[in-house]
């Protein structure tokens, strides 16, 4: 699907961040194969966790998501919409603000560490941390019943492609691909490159 597509492209293009993450990956299993329990937490494998939330903050799978109608007029900082207005949650937007985000068009998963997280706390940045930017599946009482299943398979799959091969781009591409930014993409049901950059894997 559109989140393994993106992590598995941004961890391409960004090899320091797929070394990082091979070497938590090899450290965490110790020559043990890879297993369910290895993922019931964020604590576990957090390289692996952040680089998801990473994916997601800078090509994220759906761009708008949570359209809601006001059924009452509301204010909301300092505008004010009437009843029957039309709201929904911008997923760019924020989490890609360069007043927000430092260097907002790298793909960084240290930012998303323990450390990094908590630095922000109290600071304008602190929204980028708000639940509803975590992922694609929403939150609370209307959070897609499958996100569990959906999530744990994208950690096992992404895990094990990167404990088993080195992923680079393919060498017709590396000319065309410097950043993540130069992969053009388009808005259907998800977002989703308009061409898939061809890959290059290499048993490690």
């Amino acid at each position: 699907g559109s989140l393994v597509n993106w992590l598995v492209l941004n961890l391409a293009v960004e090899q320091r961040a797929q070394d990082a993450l091979f070497e938590e990956i090899s450290a965490s299993l110790d020559g043990e194969d890879l297993s369910p329990e290895a993922f019931r937490s964020d604590a576990a494998l957090p390289y692996l966790h952040a680089a998801v939330r990473e994916s997601h903050r800078l090509t994220p799978t759906l761009a708008v998501s949570l359209t809601k109608s006001l059924a009452v007029s509301a204010d909301i900082c300092g505008y004010r919409l009437p009843a029957g207005s039309i709201v929904a949650l911008e997923a760019l937007g924020a989490p890609n603000d360069p007043d927000l985000v430092e260097n907002p068009e790298s793909f960084m998963p240290e930012r998303w560490l323990p450390d990094a997280v908590n630095a922000r706390k109290g600071t304008p940045s602190e929204v980028i941390d708000h639940v509803l930017f975590k992922a694609p599946f929403s939150a609370g009482a209307r959070m897609c019943p499958g996100s569990r299943v959906a999530n744990l398979e994208l950690l096992i799959i992404v895990a094990t492609l990167v404990k088993d091969w080195r992923i680079e781009l393919a060498d017709e591409e590396r000319e065309r691909i410097q950043t993540i930014q130069d992969i053009d993409y388009y808005a259907g049901l998800t977002l989703k490159p308009v061409r898939m950059p061809k890959l290059k894997f290499t048993a490690r």
